[in-house]
């Protein structure tokens, strides 16, 4: 059937456009016949084999396209040509190809073609041509890259090797030398200094080479150095990912041995607050300046000094700024803030404030549901910016660690998308308070006691105990390594103040110093133990004294105290004391008697004449 003029001049029409489709893309293509002569080609070939077009059409295509080897020119049976006519399918391969000086290296793609519309059959190839040249050499570029960077992170992991080895030496050492001088407090904070001063150089030495094969990495895939491939991109991505981990096993192994150290006894002094902020400040603000966030301090006026660990606090703040810089967004706000506050959950003259350090960010924040996962050790929060800033999830929990190793808290409070505030609450010494701050709560006009509630300050489940001690710097000593044990403190300057807030508090125990101003201990004891403070009778008494005379020991059972302790007074034997009288069995024998002793009253009051004969 022959086709009509309109049908020939649309056949025409899309062979043009065709032609012109193909003749815009990069690649080479060309057309030949079975011989390997040039049946159609675009302009690309024109340009890879610089003729012109005419020229070109019926002519051998080996001979305008001389392929090599390895060097060696390809023989006609090799020509991809001849090979995609004998595989009658799609062959590829890479070829040099010499076009007057200058070299190049082509990824040639030839297909097998039938054409089954005449009689006999015509048989073709089509050859697709890419200038590869920049691929290889960028390729070339990056494994050596690549194998740069595996031998020197494998220098690096033997030098972690060794570090290790050198740090459970080290270990071994200073566990040695606790045994041998376990009494010499001194000479193991000196070894603690020296391995976090170790610690701090090795951290140096390991993150210097690691930044630069990160820095490499970063600039491949930039494409600092040439245009590479997805195959490529993958392997830069492995080696970048592999560096991070690297990075990420010596900041464990540096955090770990901070929350070590951190174990150990603090090395407390008068602080002053405005330079501890500002001492802080500097090793954020590169951190920030780089992120174009603006970096705030705010300091109430008139603070008072902090008895804390300076260093320890100061690592406690930069933690927190460090972490709300990393998780805000460019051009956000970091502030940190410095307050005095009253802390109404604390009843004792001794401390009654608490300074409150607030660090205010406008990152991503925090939901509801990951807040509890905030201060585990190893435990990360997902999120936008955390999976672009990787971490071993240690920083908090060290926070946490030291805040708690002060007496202090730590809390937090977060919007998603809006920001996060992280405070941390340290106690601040009152000592100009002259009595305690529930002094004028202690008589009830109509009942004559007051019943403890949860608005006095007592917290529900933890043992009371009041200490009746007049010198400051005793109660200050024995007060902390109590608070730190979990016992709550109530506080008598005097024996009479003692028997007050006895009757008022109904404390678990109480701490009776015995030489004390206007009444003394030992009287204050028989005046408790009297029947006419029948709900004093049976709570438990140790007597504290200095002056540990012969005798005295005798005269304090007497009066009614259940333990007798000399000073100085060793902490622990007063903790295992106090827990060994409060223990479940010693309470309950102590509520019998109790019970034994109100039924017998209610019984007299009923019938005075009940125990005469």
């Amino acid at each position: 059937m022959e086709s009509t003029p309109s049908q020939l001049q649309e056949l025409r029409s899309t062979l043009g456009k065709m032609e012109i489709a193909l003749g815009a893309v990069d690649s080479a293509i060309v057309w030949t016949n079975a011989e390997g002569r040039i049946q159609w080609c675009n302009k690309s070939f024109d340009r890879l084999v610089g003729k012109l077009h005419i020229m070109i059409l019926g002519k051998e295509l080996p001979t305008l396209l001389p392929l090599y080897y390895d060097g060696v020119l390809v023989p006609a049976e090799k020509y991809p040509v001849a090979l995609a006519i004998e595989k009658k399918g799609k062959f590829s391969q890479s070829y040099e190809f010499h076009l007057g000086e200058h070299g190049s290296i082509i990824e040639v793609v030839s297909t097998y073609v039938e054409i089954v519309a005449n009689e006999p059959k015509e048989i073709s190839v089509v050859i697709a041509i890419n200038d590869i040249t920049e691929q290889q050499r960028t390729q070339s570029l990056l494994l050596q890259a690549k194998i740069e960077s595996e031998h020197r992170v494998e220098l690096r992991t033997q030098e972690l090797v060794e570090l290790n080895k050198r740090l459970n030496q080290q270990n071994y050492e200073l566990q040695l030398a606790k045994q041998v001088a376990e009494d010499s407090n001194e000479e193991l904070a000196r070894a603690t200094r020296l391995k976090d001063e170790f610690l701090a150089n090795m951290s140096h030495e390991l993150r210097t080479p690691l930044n630069a094969i990160l820095g490499m990495s970063e600039a491949l895939q930039e494409h600092v150095f040439g245009a590479i491939n997805q195959e490529q991109k993958d392997s830069l991505e492995t080696i970048t990912s592999s560096g991070t981990h690297l990075l990420e096993l010596i900041n464990d192994i540096l955090d770990v041995a901070k929350i070590e150290s951190g174990q150990v006894e603090i090395d407390c002094s008068q602080t002053e607050i405005n330079e501890l902020c500002q001492s802080s400040l500097p090793f954020v603000k590169q951190q920030a300046l780089r992120k174009r966030i603006h970096l705030e301090l705010k300091i109430a006026p008139n603070l008072p000094e902090l008895f804390v660990d300076e260093r320890r606090i100061r690592q406690v703040l930069i933690n927190l700024l460090s972490n709300a810089i990393k998780f805000t967004p460019e051009k956000g706000r970091v502030s940190l803030a410095v307050s005095l506050q009253q802390n109404p959950a604390k009843i004792t003259n001794e401390i009654m404030s608490e300074i409150r350090f607030a660090v205010t960010d406008t990152g991503i924040g925090i939901s509801p549901e990951n807040m509890q996962k905030l201060f585990q050790p190893f435990v990360q929060i997902d999120g936008a910016l955390n999976r672009q800033n990787t971490g071993t999830g240690l920083g908090l929990a060290l926070v946490k660690s030291i805040v708690e190793m002060h007496n202090g808290t730590v809390s937090v409070t977060s919007e998603v998308g809006v920001g996060s505030c992280f405070t941390i609450a340290l106690p601040c010494e009152n000592i100009s308070m002259s009595s305690p701050i529930f002094t004028n709560q202690l008589t009830n006009q109509s009942t004559g006691s007051l019943e403890p509630s949860p608005d006095n300050g007592i917290a529900e489940g933890l043992p009371i105990l009041l200490l009746a001690e007049d010198n400051d710097g005793n109660k200050l000593t024995i007060s902390r390594y109590l608070k730190a044990k979990g016992y709550q403190l109530l506080f008598a300057k005097d024996g009479q103040e003692a028997i007050d807030i006895a009757k008022a508090m109904r404390p678990d125990l109480i701490l009776m110093d015995i030489q004390m101003p206007n009444i003394d201990g030992l009287e204050a004891i028989k005046i408790i133990r009297r029947d006419n403070i029948p709900e004093l009778a049976n709570i438990p008494i140790i007597a504290l004294t200095a002056l540990a005379m012969t005798g005295d020991r005798e005269r304090c059972i007497k009066a009614g105290a259940n333990e007798y302790l000399t000073k100085p007074i060793k902490l622990n034997q007063l903790a295992n004391t106090i827990k060994q009288i409060l223990s479940p069995k010693a309470i309950k024998n102590r509520f019998f008697v109790a019970q034994r002793s109100r039924t017998t009253k209610k019984l007299e009051s009923q019938n005075p004449n009940l125990n005469n004969p």
